[in-house]
């Protein structure tokens, strides 16, 4: 039984909770899900059914995923069409399925067509405190105080851009060379930085692995990014992706 998963537990006809045997290592566990009661003569369509939909498919993280993918998709298409009030609409539900920073980013560039600035300005500011090394979202959000009139919060805005790129890529990649040095591997290393696996897990491996490291070489300083661009090169050449 695969607890991790949406689990049903059923019972037939007049089946109690306390047949489950004591050595059961994971009775407890068990008993503090909610039952389902089943005749038995429906016992194995039913049973068939629940193994297709709870078992074999997606865990509930897996499926919040796959929605907002669905709806980024639908949003995505409604932008394309210039029908801003459905693109709004379906990168809210995306946001609301899954945080990052391209579902607030789409969102915020709806709210911009249709004239609510700050709320825009807000998913922008949601978006790169999520990512804060893609220079689109930071020139968005740029070019938008600008259209506002805000030209010193613009200049004032794209300093701490830089500066914060650079502190955090400063931050990520030390933390990256710290483990390498006690002989971790670089997946591992990488994988230790939540935020990366956040922006790049979804990739294949040499793709996650090659962007997570790309991002920080150009936004961190020149001895950590040097030192890192030496460990990308060095694991590219020994050709080992990983599993």
């Amino acid at each position: 039984m695969e607890l991790e998963k949406n689990v049903i537990p059923v019972l037939v006809d007049d089946a109690s909770v306390n047949d489950i045997s004591p050595a059961f290592t994971r009775r407890k566990a068990v008993l503090e899900l909610n039952f389902f009661r089943l005749p038995h003569d429906l016992f194995e369509q039913a049973i068939t059914v629940l193994i297709e939909r709870f078992l074999t498919q997606p865990t509930l993280q897996e499926l919040r995923i796959r929605t907002a993918k669905e709806h980024f998709e639908t949003a995505k298409q409604a932008a394309d069409g210039e029908d801003w009030e459905i693109a709004e609409a379906e990168y809210g539900k995306a946001v609301a399925s899954q945080t990052r920073p391209e579902y607030f980013f789409g969102r915020g560039l709806a709210k911009y067509q249709l004239g609510r600035y700050d709320e825009a300005l807000n998913d922008f500011d949601a978006a790169i405190s999520l990512d804060p090394f893609t220079f689109e979202l930071m020139q968005n959000k740029f070019n938008l105080l600008q259209e506002l009139g805000k030209l010193e919060d613009a200049l004032n805005f794209r300093r701490r851009w830089d500066r914060q790129a650079e502190m955090q890529a400063l931050n990520f990649g030390s933390r990256i060379t710290e483990r390498l040095d006690r002989q971790e591997d670089i997946i591992s290393a990488i994988h230790s930085i939540p935020e990366l696996v956040m922006l790049y897990g979804d990739l294949p491996r040499y793709h996650e692995i090659s962007e997570s490291l790309a991002t920080l070489i150009e936004h961190a300083p020149a001895k950590v990014a040097n030192r890192l661009l030496a460990e990308l090169k060095a694991w590219r050449s020994a050709g080992t992706l990983g599993t």
